[in-house]
């Protein structure tokens, strides 16, 4: 027998010959040894809060030629075998749904409407990466 002890944040899913046998909570697992010819690997997905900054870029706005956004993203993982088996670089492909929406987003925007609706853009940004991220990669949370 091996034994696997996880943190609280962290999930173990465990594949048997390419097929997801179980996912494993927090505490100690006793899991049995691999037999001959079969193929078994653990991989820990850490559930924690994540945070990813995209730094100032050039976007346009209605009124000016570029504004210098700074956002920041909150996410962590919802479902740890759809994190390990749908999209290979899901925090790449955060990244690019977010640097998208922001370019949408403010494009429709002047500088002063920008500044004067920060909470409502934050929503509106969250509405548009939340369908982009969760239809090609795995779930998120904001």
């Amino acid at each position: 027998m091996t034994t696997i002890v996880l943190r609280d944040h962290e999930r173990a899913v465990v594949p048997l010959d390419g097929r997801v046998v179980t996912v494993l909570g927090g505490g100690r697992h006793r899991l049995p040894l691999r037999r001959p010819g079969r193929l078994r690997e653990v991989e820990r997905v850490d559930l924690r809060l994540r945070w990813l900054v995209l730094p100032g870029q050039e976007v346009p706005a209605a009124d000016v030629p570029g504004v210098r956004p700074t956002v920041a993203v909150r996410w962590r993982i919802a479902d740890a075998v759809a994190f390990l088996d749908v999209d290979a670089r899901a925090e790449e492909s955060l990244r690019l749904a977010a640097q998208v929406a922001v370019r949408d987003v403010f494009a429709g925007h002047g500088v002063g409407s920008l500044v004067a609706a920060r909470p409502e853009l934050a929503a509106a940004l969250l509405a548009a990466v939340t369908p982009a991220v969760t239809a090609g990669t795995p779930p998120v949370t904001p």
